[in-house]
């Protein structure tokens, strides 16, 4: 894990329009972190794939999740191993998100929480990335689609999903901050997308991008991405009970939980070679983000 460079600056208080910061070791006037950076920053920070790691308490686990809340709706927290930050849209549209990051270099691996500011009106849409390095680029494709999407929150898990021996995977185990955080932002209006990554190498014959609500009967928002992305020439299969069902997240435990709600689970699985090229990559967020919209 790499050593960071920066001291980075916590979030004092929010106005319309602007981000007042203070700085405890003098951050002076640096311009916010842009959500790819700290993303990686984050990431890199974390438990790899061989590394320690034990899930948060329960107690702990519930105090993330309510800073996010806050985060999101005050525009501030208090949280003790976390802090809160202004963060810049990477694309360069003068965006500006505001961030729960983990302290410290290592972290422990408790994941990192993005939300819009209330009064961007953003849309009840949870972008989430459980699997990061182990899915190579997902958490990066989930922070675009991010930012492309209007969505209220991202959500990247910390630990790699085999560390602590398994402990890190945040799509299958209810005792990580990650599900803690899905747990208070998710409602029976939200719609959650989950994404993944698998090699076409490992799953023959189900195309470029596997797309599941989770259940045998494949929601309306699930149909309609898979025809818009079919319709732009990615190739997708649509988990029906039988079809890709290795990779039809029948145990995926934020699936449950927006079940649980009522919430629209989309659970997406994007083929290496999409994710691996930036400008593949790019094209198919562009139109996953377009087919979201038109299907709210």
């Amino acid at each position: 894990m790499s050593s960071r460079r920066t001291a980075w600056c916590g979030l004092a208080a929010v106005s319309v329009g602007a981000l007042v910061l203070s700085c405890a070791t003098g951050c002076g006037s640096e311009e916010p972190e842009s959500l790819d950076a700290l993303v990686a920053r984050v990431v890199d920070a974390s438990p790899g794939r061989a590394d320690e790691y034990t899930p948060p308490s329960r107690a702990h686990a519930r105090e993330i999740a309510a800073g996010v809340v806050d985060l999101l709706t005050a525009g501030g927290a208090d949280v003790s191993s976390h802090e809160a930050v202004a963060v810049a849209a990477s694309g360069g549209s003068g965006e500006s998100f505001r961030a729960l990051v983990e302290r410290g270099d290592p972290m422990r691996g408790d994941g990192l929480y993005v939300v819009r500011p209330p009064e961007s009106s953003p849309a009840p849409l949870v972008v989430e990335a459980p699997h990061p390095v182990a899915d190579l680029h997902s958490e990066h494709l989930a922070a675009a689609l991010f930012e492309q999407t209007r969505a209220r929150a991202l959500l990247v898990a910390g630990a790699h999903r085999t560390a602590g021996d398994g402990a890190g995977d945040a799509a299958h185990r209810a005792d990580s901050a990650f599900a803690a955080v899905d747990g208070a932002l998710v409602d029976a209006a939200t719609t959650v997308v989950q994404v993944h990554g698998f090699g076409s190498g490992n799953h023959d014959d189900i195309g470029e991008v596997v797309l599941s609500s989770s259940t045998p009967e494949p929601s309306p928002t699930v149909r309609h991405l898979a025809r818009v992305l079919g319709d732009h020439g990615f190739t997708t299969c649509v988990y029906d009970g039988r079809a890709c069902a290795a990779l039809g997240a029948t145990t995926n435990v934020e699936g449950a939980a927006a079940r649980a709600v009522g919430a629209d689970f989309v659970h997406i699985e994007v083929d290496e070679r999409i994710r691996g090229d930036r400008g593949i990559r790019d094209a198919f967020v562009r139109i996953l983000a377009e087919a979201l919209e038109s299907a709210a």
